[in-house]
């Protein structure tokens, strides 16, 4: 992931004009300190501007909030305009899918999600009726777009229904509103995604559409969803005593007579497996990895189509009795991954994305980072997230899964000799977990770094050699 700094310093000179060069300060300032506490004098060091500038363009600091909540709704507006659920060609399932949207957006720091308008109106509704207004405009008007589509699923599949969609729109970010609230308080997303995630069941609820078998297993397969993480590795006991001193991970037996295989947990929700790879394998040079399993909805015509696209088969499909059927390729550069169908329709067992041993980024360092891109977006349909130029690095493509950031890919450094995906580990505090890496055996292959959304990342390898990472909400 990339780096950044764990404070934004202030704005250098640019082409763009300086009176929006006040007003994103403002929105940053202001979501990050509130209304009230922030001052003129803040504004302008966010900026990089005097407070010449400033009374150029804003007789006061009221007036500098009126257009920012305009600021804010021109923002945001691109945001959401660009965002992958304007795709779907179902009214119900763009609403569902702007939903999971802002719960996607939650997973930002909190000053990175919180509202600017929900945040300036909570303390100046009395005192500033301008200020009020001005975000009642940004509020309501959001609403209003979300209004259209549930005028559109509303008359598909609830006519008779006796509410509007005004007032469903309203309440819809009534719920949003107050989760920033909960998730400010306890200084955490993940109170917020929950809510979220309630609202999400009240609508499906409210519309009552019963989905075919048919859409409940390529929900449940999510096609280029990531439902499995596994590691190959000589040593399986050795690596089990390595995860579960760092990660503190339970682990199952589920070895049969084709060898050996454990599940691991995170105490109640699985996680992955390991596996101990036979002798003849690490003798032909089988890497010592993590990989992914990719939900498909048919393992043999994906695998065809692999090969076909220019990537390599390494183990031909097959059947995991009660699990599923599954094989093992290559992208054309040669990054490893698994395609699997499960035997099940069941959905997994959800996880909050921060929660501590569970997958919180998948980062691909491929041979070229636009060629993979176009591969996996072209099988899997994902979209593009923001990209970020590392410079000399070159672009850090971010991207999403199902609606929601899932992880990033890059052209790999020279000194990686194959591409790869690595996967980065919740932990709850970073140092702790670097100890225990440390203690238990394994290596850092690069120091701690802050990354967007106020994280910390470093990146690691097993006693045995597998790459990995973890990633934590604070040092």
């Amino acid at each position: 992931m990339p780096k950044t700094r764990p404070l934004d310093p202030p704005a250098p000179p640019t082409s763009t004009d300086s009176r929006t060069r006040l007003l994103d300060a403002a929105l940053r300032v202001i979501r990050a300190r509130g209304y009230s506490a922030t001052r003129v004098d803040d504004i302008c060091e966010a900026a990089g501007l005097s407070k010449g500038s400033f009374f150029h363009h804003f007789a006061s600091k009221e007036e500098l909030a009126v257009a920012a909540a305009a600021h804010w709704s021109a923002t945001t507006g691109a945001l959401f305009k660009a965002a992958p659920y304007h795709a779907l060609a179902d009214p119900l399932d763009r609403l569902l899918g702007y939903v999971d949207f802002r719960k996607a957006i939650l997973r930002r720091a909190v000053p990175d999600f919180t509202c600017l308008v929900g945040t300036m109106v909570q303390e100046a509704y009395e005192s500033n009726p301008a200020i009020r207004d001005a975000c009642e405009r940004s509020i309501f008007g959001h609403a209003d777009e979300v209004a259209k589509d549930i005028a559109r699923a509303k008359q598909r599949y609830a006519p008779d229904a006796t509410w509007t969609s005004e007032s469903l729109a309203y309440y819809t970010q009534a719920v949003l509103q107050g989760a920033f609230v909960l998730a400010k308080a306890r200084n955490s997303s993940v109170v917020a995604e929950e809510c979220v995630d309630h609202l999400r069941r009240y609508l499906e609820l409210l519309f009552h559409h019963p989905r075919t078998a048919e859409e409940k297993m390529l929900k449940t397969r999510a096609k280029g969803a990531f439902i499995w993480y596994e590691l190959s590795t000589p040593d399986e006991k050795t690596a089990q005593k390595f995860y579960g001193d760092v990660l503190g991970w339970k682990f199952r037996d589920m070895s049969g007579p084709n060898g050996t295989y454990t599940i691991v947990s995170d105490g109640s929700v699985d996680v992955g497996g390991m596996w101990t790879m036979p002798k003849d394998m690490a003798a032909a040079g089988a890497p010592v990895a993590w990989f992914p399993y990719l939900g498909v909805d048919d393992v043999d015509g994906f695998t065809k189509r692999v090969k076909a696209a220019g990537g390599r088969v390494q183990r031909e499909p097959e059947d995991i009795p009660g699990y599923g059927r599954f094989s093992m390729v290559t992208d054309p550069q040669g990054a490893y991954f698994m395609l699997m169908t499960p035997s099940t329709t069941e959905a997994r067992p959800m996880v909050a994305p921060e929660t501590p041993g569970h997958v919180g980024w998948r980062e691909l360092h491929a041979g070229e980072g636009a060629a993979a891109f176009k591969f996996y977006s072209e099988f899997f349909g994902w979209t593009k997230g923001d990209a970020m130029d590392m410079g000399p690095m070159g672009v850090y493509q971010t991207f999403f899964a199902d609606d929601a950031p899932t992880g990033g890919m890059m052209t790999k450094m020279p000194q990686s000799p194959t591409p790869f995906w690595l996967f980065y580990f919740n932990v709850p505090a970073l140092d702790a977990a670097i100890a225990k890496v440390k203690q238990a055996g394994g290596r850092l292959i690069n120091d701690p770094m802050q990354v967007p959304m106020g994280r910390w990342i470093v990146q690691c390898t097993d006693p045995q050699g597998a790459l990995f990472a973890l990633i934590a909400p604070k040092r």
